[in-house]
């Protein structure tokens, strides 16, 4: 559990850049902001750009450099940051035409932090698949993008058949833990739920309501 030390609100940028740069803290800027504290890696936001292929930019004394998500993370509460800040957060629209997406969440109520998620995002033409990204959240040390599940889902029909086979390849890549939220047989379990319903979302196939509903 995040201990909080001190409450502290800095006055000028370069007070609040100093506190960021400092080892061995966690600085928790207006609630759960993207990235700012990468020790609890069930965030929506960080599953959701990992989905869409997102880059972010670091800045430090050595310069600016540019980290695609799938590299940022190393394990948990680390990532590939060297006494640098986050200054962007990128997105590519390139071949972003006809790019549907999708999200689903298990959490106890809406507002919760998730126990499982799952963000996909999938080219469709004439009924197949010719592109897919599937990555989930609480079941891994660090946000878990599924190639297997992304590979097999290439080529195919977008049907609940070919999300369902998908779904196995999830259940069989995710390395869950039990905490006080639920148990890593749980998880494991659910992770294939919340991705079946995330890429019936981006093809279009979900039941009305069902994107609203959190067990």
């Amino acid at each position: 559990m995040l201990k909080i030390a001190a409450y502290h609100k800095p006055t000028t940028l370069v007070e609040a850049a100093a506190l960021l740069a400092e080892d061995g803290r966690t600085i928790i800027a207006g609630g759960t902001d993207l990235l700012v504290n990468p020790r609890y890696m069930v965030g929506v936001r960080e599953v959701v750009d990992l989905a869409l292929n997102a880059e972010v930019v670091l800045v430090g004394t050595n310069g600016e450099r540019v980290v695609p998500l799938d590299n940022f993370f190393v394990g948990p509460a680390q990532s590939v940051r060297e006494r640098e800040l986050i200054s962007e957060l990128r997105i590519p629209l390139v071949d972003s035409d006809d790019l549907r997406g999708g999200f689903y969440k298990i959490g106890r109520t809406a507002e919760d932090i998730s126990m499982v998620n799952a963000a996909a995002t999938l080219k469709i033409q004439g009924g197949t698949i010719t592109r897919a990204r599937l990555v989930l959240g609480a079941v891994a040390p660090v946000p878990l993008r599924v190639t297997r599940a992304e590979e097999a889902l290439a080529g195919q029909l977008a049907t609940e058949e070919t999300f369902q086979r998908a779904a196995e390849l999830v259940r069989d890549e995710v390395r869950p833990i039990t905490d006080h939220r639920a148990t890593a047989a749980y998880r494991r379990k659910m992770s294939s739920v919340t991705a079946v319903r995330a890429l019936r979302q981006a093809a279009g196939l979900a039941p009305q309501g069902e994107e609203w509903r959190h067990a």
